[in-house]
């Protein structure tokens, strides 16, 4: 099933046009993506393995990906989550904690307090190989190794600045 994205200017407003995922955007053009970290009552963080048929094989990241045509953001994260690894979050477990701007498009970055067994998940075929729950000091470990998706060293500012709680860590 072929997947379309809605369009949105530099302004992050909606032109009106929709985009069909995998076709480059034209400059100017603009999509809504999502990431998702996902935390447990320890303090845990959720990462999950990139299948060896993307980009950045292997490498370790949050959940992610972008929204279809006629998605909030809310509703992408939560779609993302049950997609790429069978979690159900209530709107009362995603809060929305930054926001910015890459090439192509404008990135919405939720925390999700949620408590699940890592045997309980169910990974997304084609997406997701593995998946496992680190303290900050084991991604800090697996970041100066290589083995964490680069763009997401942000992480750390997310934590000194307390829009992620971990504990031990503000």
């Amino acid at each position: 099933m072929e997947e379309s994205w809605d369009i949105y200017d530099a302004d992050r407003k909606k032109t009106g046009e929709t985009h069909l995922r995998g076709q480059k955007l034209l400059d100017g053009q603009f999509h809504l993506a999502v990431e998702i970290w996902t935390i447990n009552s320890s303090g845990k963080i959720l990462l999950t393995r990139r299948h060896s048929c993307k980009p950045f094989p292997g490498q370790w990241e949050c959940t992610a990906g972008s929204a279809i045509s006629g998605e909030d953001s809310r509703e992408a994260a939560q779609r993302e989550l049950e997609e790429e690894v069978g979690i159900t979050i209530v709107d009362a477990e995603l809060e929305l904690v930054d926001a910015y701007r890459a090439t192509d498009s404008f990135c919405d970055v939720w925390l999700a307090r949620k408590d699940v067994r890592i045997s309980e998940l169910r990974l997304q075929p084609g997406e997701v190989s593995a998946a496992k729950w680190v303290t900050i000091e084991e991604f800090r470990g697996m970041y100066e190794q290589k083995r964490i998706v680069p763009r997401l060293s942000y992480l750390y500012r997310l934590i000194d600045s307390g829009k992620i709680p971990i504990a031990g860590c503000t």
